[in-house]
């Protein structure tokens, strides 16, 4: 059987995503990541860029409310590194502040995992949103500051 038109994703659930980091900024391994500008090459993995089909990143920032993933490993500027990103998948991740088991993390400076921070109630009255610091991950085990937590990536 035939078919058109056929959508074919770039990556599936489980894949690590390849990365060139950003001129000017490095990452830290076991950090939340974003992305920084349009991706090197060409999505559809036809490319005469000698740089490959990588996505660009740079270290997020605090209160990042869609971090790509967590940097695999510390990488200079204009360097490769790997992206873990898929929802389900647990990393470990530095720990900006004490964690509990079973709390949101979201992401603190430097792309340190933090707790999760609910806006008050009078704040989201004032139509803010329900999160100063958004989650994007479920701690597994307790964490000191400057340790890693186990965070399951949503």
């Amino acid at each position: 059987m035939s078919v058109t038109n056929e959508c074919t994703p770039y990556q599936e659930p489980g894949e690590r995503l390849p990365c060139s980091v950003k001129t000017g900024k490095a990452v830290v391994g076991k950090r939340f990541v974003i992305i920084a500008a349009d991706m090197q090459g060409n999505p559809d993995g036809l490319t005469t860029d000698v740089e490959g089909n990588n996505y660009v990143i740079e270290p997020a920032a605090a209160n990042e409310d869609s971090p790509l993933g967590v940097a695999s490993h510390n990488a200079a500027e204009k360097k490769k590194v790997t992206v873990l990103a898929s929802p389900g998948m647990v990393v470990p991740v530095l720990a900006g502040g004490a964690i509990n088991a079973g709390e949101q993390v979201g992401v603190g400076a430097e792309g340190k995992a933090v707790k999760a921070v609910a806006a008050s109630e009078a704040e989201i009255k004032e139509g803010k949103q329900p999160f100063k610091t958004p989650p994007v991950g479920l701690a597994l085990a307790d964490a000191a500051e400057g340790v890693d937590c186990p965070v399951k990536l949503y």
